[in-house]
């Protein structure tokens, strides 16, 4: 990275000297940008792999001279910082070394919880700020790879919120329902992970979930009706696994609404005769 950087002061000199850039000079500024961009995130990479190794003394030493929240910084400017320069694929290999860095560096950056009667405020707790930014992203992102890059991601990141999720629970029900409703491709990569977070989701925050469950019900019934019933390109084994994750989250939804989605589902099988469709519901109607 050290060398890339030299590279570019270099050019920026000979710039400054002939007043006038060579015609390559602009191209050459963005290969040595997005090369040093991937080396810091692969560096984070490379810091966090180690400490995910149990080293104690390398995570006091992170805390002692808070680099720790440096290389957070760092990686979150990485991944969410207002780069415009860069291309989608190369967007979306720095999310998938960055983020991993992100959820390795948690426990480290995890702050004790208040005492009673203590104030903190929402949101000081990175967990919370990069779950934040990751939704934020993930409403206002269209195209699919990066979709797919953050949707990989978001069931560890609910994993390591745990109960905190509450806290972000509508724009995540937001994402949730938007992300069911959109294709991804054969392997269905962004809705399995999706169908994985609202699962957690429904564990961890089932106190708040019976306000919102006409909401969760319409969206699986229309996801499992798409992955049955239309004409879509899909192996067998990936709508498998979209319907054994739509009927589990309907089977816990039912767990934490006292019986409502199956006095719901009643008269759904004599709407669809699709016998895929009618086996799930089935399973749900007969938990006990």
């Amino acid at each position: 990275m050290c060398s890339l950087v030299k590279e570019l002061r270099l050019r920026s000199r000979r710039t400054s000297c002939s007043g006038t850039p060579s015609p390559n000079y602009r191209f050459e500024c963005y290969t040595v940008h997005t090369a040093t961009i991937t080396e810091e995130a692969r560096l984070g990479q490379h810091v966090t792999e180690e400490a995910r190794l149990g080293e104690t003394r390398l995570r006091v030493g992170l805390r002692w001279i808070t680099l720790d929240y440096v290389i957070a910084l760092n990686l979150k400017t990485v991944c969410f910082g207002k780069e415009r320069r860069i291309s989608d694929a190369l967007q979306t290999v720095i999310l998938n070394v960055a983020l991993p860095c992100l959820l390795d560096l948690f426990p480290v950056l995890h702050k004790r919880p208040p005492a009673v009667g203590e104030y903190q405020k929402d949101g000081e707790d990175p967990s919370d700020q990069v779950m934040q930014l990751v939704l934020t992203h993930m409403e206002m992102e269209h195209k699919i790879a990066l979709r797919r890059s953050y949707a990989r991601y978001l069931p560890s990141l609910q994993e390591r919120l745990g109960m905190r999720v509450v806290r972000h629970m509508k724009r995540l029900l937001r994402v949730i329902v938007g992300y069911l409703e959109v294709c991804d491709g054969p392997e269905e990569t962004t809705r399995l992970c999706i169908l994985e977070t609202l699962q957690g989701t429904i564990k961890y925050a089932w106190p708040r979930i019976p306000h919102r469950l006409p909401l969760l019900l319409k969206a699986l019934l229309k996801l499992m009706y798409d992955v049955t019933c239309e004409p879509v390109q899909t192996p067998e084994p990936v709508t498998e696994a979209l319907l054994c994750g739509a009927t589990e989250c309907l089977l816990l939804l039912d767990r934490c609404c006292d019986g409502q989605v199956k006095a719901a589902l009643k008269g759904v099988p004599s709407l669809c005769a699709e016998p895929r469709l009618v086996k799930c519901l089935a399973a749900v109607q007969q938990d006990s």
